[in-house]
Formats: structure tokens, sequence, C-alpha cells
């Protein structure tokens, strides 16, 4: 992307025409009082952008702020499923717009039709969402959501995040089935490994770049033993 005005359009459209149409599907925006969809969306998002685990006081102290007049009690009132859900719905839609920053034209990347970087993150959750949002137990919270990307280096484009149970395996994530061009190159952590996918991978002429497991033997067609510490990658007939 050369300019920031098509992200800038993608937000608008986002805020005043989507919001509002999600939030009117779903009886969210029943009158026009103290909210419209786009501020109350604004007024979320940025608020706990600036004070993440603010309650409806803080919130309204930070809309006073900004010069939206609201009561905390209207905003302790918009705090319920339904919102929770419209702004699960708002996220989606937001994902699949498509921006494209600039492609990789030049350099040994360039070769390839694609280079995929491929990584989830987890957050823990309030453990009263646990309903919603399974963490994965032991020590942590109960309540975790994971949020799965790939990004492809040549093209620009960004694949989620896509949201997931917190106790979901990072190789079941929707952004990891997603097919990868053949030719192209595939790079992730441990937690993606399996011997199944990355032969899968192998057929569809994919080279991949991932750390193998602690307790994986390497040896060449020879059987000669490789050392197992570095990044386990695929290579072609040619050694390419």
């Amino acid at each position: 992307m050369k300019s920031i005005a098509p992200l800038c359009q993608a937000l608008e459209e986002l805020i005043y025409k989507d919001a509002p149409r999600l939030a009117q599907e779903q009886g969210l925006i029943v009158r026009h009082r103290c909210f419209s969809a786009s501020t109350l969306l604004l007024l979320l998002v940025f608020g706990w952008l600036k004070h993440p685990l603010a309650g409806p006081s803080q919130l309204a102290r930070f809309a006073h702020s900004v010069g939206v007049r609201v009561s905390k009690q209207a905003i302790f009132e918009r705090l319920t499923k339904n919102t929770a859900h419209w702004l699960l719905s708002v996220l989606q839609q937001a994902v699949h717009t498509l921006l494209l920053a600039s492609s990789l034209s030049v350099g040994l990347l360039a070769r390839f039709p694609a280079v995929l970087l491929e990584d989830t993150t987890c957050i823990e959750l309030p453990s009263a969402l646990a309903w919603l949002w399974k963490g994965s137990g032991g020590n942590a919270s109960p309540s975790a959501v994971k949020l799965g990307v790939r990004w492809d280096l040549r093209s620009g484009r960004l694949d989620g995040p896509a949201l997931h149970q917190g106790r979901d395996y990072d190789s079941r994530t929707s952004t990891h089935t997603l097919p990868c061009e053949q030719g192209s190159v595939w790079v992730a952590d441990a937690a993606y490994y399996s011997l199944k996918q990355l032969r899968q991978m192998d057929q569809q002429g994919v080279v991949f770049v991932i750390r193998p497991r602690g307790n994986l033997v390497v040896s060449t067609p020879e059987g000669q033993r490789l050392d197992a510490g570095i990044s386990l990658v695929r290579f072609d007939r040619h050694g390419h």
C-alpha cells in the first residue's frame, strides 16, 4: 500500500456503514438516543485501548474527554452479550476486508510466488467469559481467546485475525487451513509441527521452514544423521 487513503476509506465504511447495518440486523440499537452504533463502537474500541480494564465509569469519563456526553448507566446498559456478539461480527467484517501492503518485487524472496508467515497469540480473559471462550486450563485463566494470522510477505496480504478458543491447537486454526500456492514458502514455529501436514505440503510443492520437535531424528536419504537443532527446511529436488 503506497498510501493510507485505502485504509482510511475501509475504516470509514466499517465504522459508519457496516457497524450500523450489523447493529440493526441484531437489534442492538433500537432508538438513537445516547448512542448510535458508530459512537458506541468508537467509544468501546478507543476507550479500552486507552484503559483495557475500564468499567462503565471510566468509559464515561473517557467519552466526556472526547466530547461525547453519556452517563455511566447508559454504558452499563450496553455491556451485554448482544453487544459482545455485535462486536465480534464487526471484527469478522473487518478481517474480511482485504488490504494489501506494498508487494515485494526484488530480493531473494521475490523468486517465490508467496512467502507465508503464520502464527497465533493467546489473550487471557476474565474467568466469567469461560462459557464463551475456553482457556487451556492449568494455572492459566479458564477463559482465553486465540487469534491466528497468516501474512504473505510477497503480496502484503494479511489473513486474520481468526478467533478461536484459547485451548485450541495452533494447527487447527482456520488460517492454517488456507491453501498454500505451489512453490511458495511457509514459515511457522514448532506449535504447527505435524509430519502429516508437512508431508502434504511437500507433495503440493510448498517449501516449509519450521522448528522441529526436540525428539525428531533427521537423516539424509543415505541414512546420515543431521543436526535437528536447526529449523527444518524442505528443499526441492534441485536443492533450491
